[in-house]
């Protein structure tokens, strides 16, 4: 069983990464939106 600082750390990073990856494909749907128009 890994330390448990372990687990939150990569919990953490991981919630980042969903996080940025969501604004990320907003602004590109937005854009194509903006683009259509």
């Amino acid at each position: 069983i890994p330390p448990i600082g372990i687990i939150d750390i990569s919990s953490i990073a991981a919630i980042i990464v969903l996080v940025l990856f969501q604004k990320g494909l907003l602004q590109i749907f937005n854009w194509i939106l903006i683009q259509l128009q």
